[in-house]
């Protein structure tokens, strides 16, 4: 396989993983009770504010954006630079895919928000508050390791076939 092949098999093993991500977040969400609450009081949130006749159509479009934005950053950021970092290094070790990925999503809102410059602000206590959070760090977690697995089943077993071929091709 060429190296055109190969990026198409990136790009498939990318795109394949990135919809895995993206099914199993509500998926697994749904399966927690804690993410269920706070999901559903986000959408019931979101819904009731989009159904409200005061509610202009810019803050739906904003909602909607946040979302896409989230998954984005939970989704395909993490297994992007996993992928990159180990198509560079030639790694085909499920564990670097699927754990790297997984670790990078864990910590993506805690990067974001200090990225951003902002605090953990909430009306819980911090007890609570660390609680909830880390149910939504395992989650996370959970989502880049189902990405990482999938992409490595694609893509991230098969790194470093093609040069070895052409080396074994010139010898």
């Amino acid at each position: 396989m060429g190296h055109i092949g190969r990026l198409f098999v990136i790009f498939a093993g990318l795109a394949c993983g990135v919809a895995g991500g993206a099914i199993a977040l509500p998926v697994l969400a749904l399966m927690d009770p804690v993410t269920r609450e706070a999901g559903l009081v986000m959408f019931a949130t979101g819904v009731l504010a989009a159904i409200d006749s005061d509610f202009e159509g810019d803050a739906a479009a904003s909602l909607l954006l946040l979302a896409y934005w989230a998954t984005l950053a939970i989704c395909v950021a993490p297994l992007g630079v996993a992928a990159l970092l180990g198509e560079l290094a030639r790694v085909r070790s499920w564990l670097w895919y699927a754990c790297c990925s997984g670790g990078l999503a864990a910590a993506m809102p805690f990067l974001l928000r200090q990225w951003a410059g902002l605090e953990r602000r909430t009306g819980a206590p911090d007890a609570i508050a660390a609680a909830a959070e880390s149910r939504f760090l395992l989650l996370f977690f959970f989502v880049g390791l189902i990405a990482g697995s999938i992409y490595w089943l694609i893509a991230g077993r098969n790194v470093g076939a093609a040069s070895t071929e052409l080396e074994g091709r010139t010898a």
